[in-house]
């Protein structure tokens, strides 16, 4: 899943380094040498600050190596490059930074640490952007990080000969490895900016909630992190195995007349932007994650049905409309018989339709394509992957943002949350810096903060956040009028979408 295009426009817009606001610079030393950065309204931050060696030339489709020690004193006062992707001008395969923002400078000891891990479908997406500014998070007594990683082909592609040459015989899920080397450099460098190692939650949406998903059942993540928050991505895909990823992928190879031996060395000897353009063609078909064996051992969602993911406590949630899916009714009847056989006419019911003519849109909820999507994909499954996580003994929060943006008339859809998770420079680049969305944003910003550092959302100045659980479905609501507490989000829908999983399990 991507970024919306608005967001994305206003990121390459407001595109920056360092603030005008900066009223002095500092230093910090880390494990591989002294870094420069900046204290802004009493925060230190530091930007573009390298946990993995380039990976260019050799070490281009290789596990990230480990940082390069420099002398002297490295710039941290403005972002790096993005990584690699299509329709964005400053990229770079040198792109494996991250950015640290402290709730005041000096550091203060032992605080919780939040790891971001941005979306875009895997195939797209930057850091160095207002919407993923983490001033305003870390004013509420944390330390946030935003981590770059490998994208696309750069990320992802598979092929038996990076297979041969791997020490674990995997190859691909590169991008994942480089949030994996992100939360282990956080682990031995965070406390120099007062971050506490022992207590870090990641938290992401879209691609990046999918990818905190996977390090949940990932062996490399064990203890690197202790709590976890996806935003607008459950997991739902069946992935490749790594022999059908390294198949699938074979028409980057072709599309760049590589010959039939030494494929590797010859497409490594190639432009960035040749292998990106060849990899755009094809990516359809050689798409991000595999199971390599190595980074994913199983099917996630095998893993998740058995209670296997990481004993963290967990929080994921969607907005009220993920998406806009325009389907015809005999092709929206066709699809509900296909996936409920003889539960269809209770999914009819459950929706006011007939099979063959539409009923009006819900008021809250949309078209019934919009809610019957929204449902199967996230609100039910958030469900589900609640119900699956009570087996590790961790607590699980569901919820749901529902706040339109001002003019907005279609309900809040996908990436809606992310300036309320961010706070002012996101708002503020949306130009919805207004004491109603500011208030909104309090909320949200506690609730995420209270979590990271405690493990449960609740605390003074909100409404009880319940955990979810089997009989009540609880969960909290974020919309115009605040946070607000309910239980059984969609239940009748929902119900049924539980019973057909439970039967037959998306991961069989």
């Amino acid at each position: 899943m991507k970024l919306t295009t608005g967001i994305l426009a206003v990121c390459a817009l407001l595109l920056g380094g360092s603030s005008s606001a900066e009223t002095a610079s500092l230093t910090v030393n880390v494990n591989d040498g002294k870094l420069s950065g900046a204290v802004q309204n009493g925060e230190g931050i530091f930007k573009n600050i390298p946990f993995a060696a380039p990976p260019v030339g050799e070490l281009r489709w290789r596990e990230p190596q480990a940082v390069v020690p420099w002398t002297g004193t490295r710039d941290g006062r403005a972002f790096g490059h993005a990584c690699m992707q299509p329709n964005f001008n400053d990229t770079s395969e040198d792109c494996l930074t991250l950015n640290i923002w402290t709730p005041e400078w000096p550091a203060a000891s032992k605080r919780a640490v939040m790891v971001w891990f941005h979306g875009g479908g895997n195939t797209e997406g930057w850091t160095n952007t207002p919407f993923f500014d983490g001033s305003a998070l870390a004013k509420h007594g944390v330390v946030v990080v935003t981590a770059q990683y490998r994208l696309g082909v750069f990320g992802f592609f598979a092929h038996p000969e990076l297979t041969k040459e791997n020490p674990h015989q995997a190859s691909g899920n590169y991008g994942l490895l480089d949030q994996v080397a992100a939360l282990r450099w956080v682990k031995n460098n965070i406390a120099a900016f007062g971050g506490d190692p022992g207590n870090v939650t990641i938290f992401g949406e879209s691609a990046g909630a999918e990818d905190v998903q996977l390090l949940l059942v990932s062996p490399l993540a064990k203890g690197l992190f202790h709590r976890a928050i996806a935003e607008s991505g459950p997991l739902r895909k069946i992935y490749p195995t790594l022999k059908q990823q390294e198949e699938e992928c074979t028409g980057v190879a072709r599309m760049l007349k590589a010959p039939h031996e030494g494929q590797i060395g010859f497409l490594r000897s190639k432009r960035a932007a040749d292998v990106l353009n060849a990899a755009w063609i094809n990516q359809e078909i050689c798409k991000p994650v595999n199971l390599d064996g190595y980074v994913l051992t199983e099917q996630p969602l095998r893993l998740y049905a058995e209670g296997k993911q990481h004993p963290v406590p967990f929080m994921l949630g969607n907005t009220l409309r993920e998406g806009f899916v325009r389907v015809p009714p005999a092709a929206l009847g066709q699809m509900i018989r296909m996936q409920y056989g003889s539960r269809a006419n209770r999914v009819f019911d459950a929706y006011g339709f007939d099979g063959r003519r539409l009923p009006p849109p819900d008021p809250v909820y949309g078209d019934i394509a919009v809610q019957y999507g929204t449902d199967q994909s996230h609100r039910c499954r958030v469900q589900l992957t609640g119900l699956q996580h009570a087996q590790t003994g961790q607590p699980f929060y569901q919820f749901q943002f529902s706040r339109d943006f001002p003019g907005q008339t279609n309900g809040s859809t996908h990436t809606d949350e992310i300036p309320f998770v961010f706070g002012t420079p996101a708002l503020s680049a949306l130009r919805m810096a207004r004491p109603a969305e500011l208030a909104l944003s309090e909320q949200i910003q506690t609730y995420w903060t209270n979590f990271a550092k405690t493990g449960d959302p609740n605390g003074a100045g909100v409404p009880r956040w319940n955990r979810f659980d089997a009989k009540a479905m609880a969960y909290m609501s974020f919309a115009a009028q605040g946070a607000a507490a309910g239980e059984g989000l969609r239940r009748q829908q929902c119900d049924l979408f539980l019973e057909r999983e439970k039967e037959s399990p998306t991961w069989q």
